[in-house]
């Protein structure tokens, strides 16, 4: 009996094997025959390159080490062998590694995203179209990055480059962003508004051959060069300079090359600039600031064999130095103001002259400065020749600062009524070939001389000035509100006869004629104004004009007959009495009889006066 019940058990357990061999049967062959499914559940986090598909896209799984296509988050490895690759994943991935051991070629065909970019080895042939986007840093130490190819987008605040002097086709920057070796674009540079590239003692290029453009709406800076490179002849490249605390280059390449360089925008440079043909004789290369007129401010500008600066109507601030003397400087109607403090303006007389030129800061001339229309020294700054060097302006000074000119000739040829104005000092030689010539009242001229050519009208003080006058015979020398204390003096060279009015003065005050140290006369102010002549020609004579401080004549005379007068009625009245002894003359009659030499004495005095 209980050997029938074990039996019985032992049935029913192999049934229930039977039952679960026959449901697990199945679920085996699943297994056997779909083995990715396992896989699936694995978390790959790094995949490397093998190239054992059947083709050379990435998003071929076979072509992984792992028979797994790469996901987003993953990290590509290229590390071994030849096999190229075409990078067709668009996705957003970790880590991208080239090794040294990798000899291949990878083509993208896609635009991806990484953490960061490091290449050792292999040729990277990126593209005009898809971008390659950093978050931290790109590493090129080795292998070939194919020149003007791929578009690397710098994605994040921090992140830095180092490019073993690669030439992407195209950089934008989109977070604050450091190179810390050469890179030369074949195409465009962005950087995105607040953004700033800091470029580390190396050179960042941009080739403009494909119509290569800068667009920087936030900042370059750095101690290394931004050098435009500019191919073709006569293109026309457009670029935002914007803010450009760096060296600038801009320059032309290739052979026979004449290009032009036209800002779209104002723009800051707190580096210096450099404008030439990289010594190429024929080359030209033009920064034009556009009919628009954007504004150029910069630490310094150099203007070099081949190089042309149009200035349009703009403004153009140099805080440093300026040296256009070997290129070309188109003024147009610009200004060109220099700030800085003990800096120097070289030009080229024939083709560099400035329009407006205004310094607002202490600047020295390295060359003979001609500007064409007016010059302007602010309050408190300075403009000094240098040794030998002559400034001609063609309209008008405006000087409220000093102009040194160190024994120097600056001339004034132009069509203004007033050439001189403003409350500053000269110290040197001024030739006026304007007519008439009117100098401002406020004007202060010392030393050296004054040279007119034609009719004189001068307001100002002359603090013993050399006065050259060459006017024609009879044209007038007006001399206006003369004031140096009580007196002024001028010395004037003339070819013939000239007449000299000498006006603004005080009426009622007597003044004196010195010439060459002698007196000539002493004349009372009527109406403000005296008036003489003095004939030629002749040499040089020094002309002074001294109030006379004594007491007029007219109350000399006036006096002196006042006592005549006096002396002659008493001794008519003592001649009277002694011939009749004995008629007494009463106070009355004695008091008439003064009277009426009083009377007598004053009309006397009158006509003198009128007299005189």
């Amino acid at each position: 009996m209980q050997n029938t019940r074990i039996k019985s058990v032992g049935v029913v357990i192999a049934l229930i094997c039977a039952g679960l061999f026959a449901l697990i049967a199945p679920l085996g062959m699943a297994v056997q025959d779909y083995p990715v499914n396992y896989a699936h559940t694995l978390a790959i986090d790094s995949h490397t390159w093998d190239g054992g598909g059947a083709n050379a896209l990435a998003s071929t799984k076979e072509n992984w080490a792992t028979d797994i296509a790469p996901t987003a988050g993953d990290a590509i490895v290229y590390d071994a062998g030849s096999s190229a690759s075409t990078f067709d994943l668009a996705l957003s991935l970790g880590s991208f590694t080239i090794t040294a051991g990798y000899s291949g070629t990878i083509t993208i065909g896609a635009s991806y995203t990484v953490t960061s970019y490091a290449q050792a080895g292999g040729v990277y042939t990126g593209s005009e179209t898809y971008t390659m986007s950093v978050s931290t840093t790109f590493a090129v130490s080795g292998g070939t990055w194919t020149p003007n190819k791929g578009i690397i987008i710098f994605s994040t605040d921090g992140a830095s480059a180092s490019g073993n002097d690669i030439s992407p086709y195209g950089i934008i920057v989109n977070g604050n962003t450091t190179f810390t070796e050469k890179f030369t674009l074949s195409n465009n540079l962005a950087i995105a508004s607040g953004k700033v590239l800091t470029v580390t003692g190396v050179q960042l290029g941009l080739k403009t051959y494909n119509g290569g453009a800068l667009t920087n709406s936030g900042a370059i800076v750095g101690t290394g060069q931004l050098a435009i490179y500019n191919y073709g002849s006569g293109s026309v490249v457009s670029m935002s300079f914007g803010l450009t605390d760096i060296g600038v280059w801009i320059t032309e390449w290739s052979p026979n090359g004449h290009t032009t360089v036209r800002t779209n925008s104002d723009s800051v440079f707190l580096g210096s600039v450099a404008v030439d043909s990289n010594g190429d004789p024929v080359n030209t290369v033009t920064l034009d600031l556009s009919t628009t007129n954007y504004n150029l401010s910069t630490a310094s500008m150099t203007i070099g064999a081949g190089g042309i600066l149009l200035g349009r109507g703009s403004t153009i601030t140099v805080s440093g130095n300026w040296d256009s003397s070997a290129g070309t400087f188109t003024a147009g109607t610009s200004t060109l103001v220099m700030s800085g403090t003990t800096k120097t303006i070289k030009t080229a007389n024939t083709n560099g002259a400035p329009y407006d030129l205004q310094i607002s800061g202490a600047i020295t001339t390295l060359s003979s400065l001609n500007v064409t229309n007016d010059l302007t020294i602010d309050s408190g700054k300075s403009l000094t020749l240098g040794s030998g060097k002559t400034l001609g302006v063609t309209n008008e000074i405006i000087n409220n600062g000093a102009i040194h000119q160190a024994g120097n000739v600056i001339e004034i040829a132009g069509p203004s009524a007033t050439p001189l104005k403003g409350y500053g000092t000269f110290d040197g030689n001024l030739y006026l070939n304007v007519s008439p010539v009117n100098l401002d009242v406020q004007t202060s001229l010392s030393t050296g001389y004054l040279h007119f050519t034609k009719i004189v009208n001068i307001t100002t003080s002359l603090n013993g000035c050399y006065l050259i006058v060459t006017p024609s015979t009879g044209q007038t020398v007006n001399l206006t509100g003369l004031t140096l204390g009580d007196s002024a003096s001028w010395t004037v060279t003339s070819t013939g006869q000239v007449d000299f009015t000498v006006s603004g003065l005080m009426s009622g005050i007597w003044y004196d004629l010195i010439i060459d140290g002698n007196q000539q006369w002493t004349k009372k102010v009527i109406q403000g104004t005296i008036s003489f002549n003095y004939p030629g020609p002749w040499s040089p004579h020094t002309f002074e004009l001294t109030e006379n401080p004594q007491v007029s004549p007219v109350i000399y005379v006036t006096l002196l007959m006042l006592v005549i007068g006096i002396l002659i009625g008493i001794i008519g009245v003592v001649v009277h009495l002694a011939k009749n002894p004995r008629e007494q003359l009463t106070i009355k009659e004695l008091i008439k009889l003064i009277l009426y030499i009083l009377i007598g004495v004053s009309m006397l005095g009158a006509i003198y006066s009128i007299a005189i």
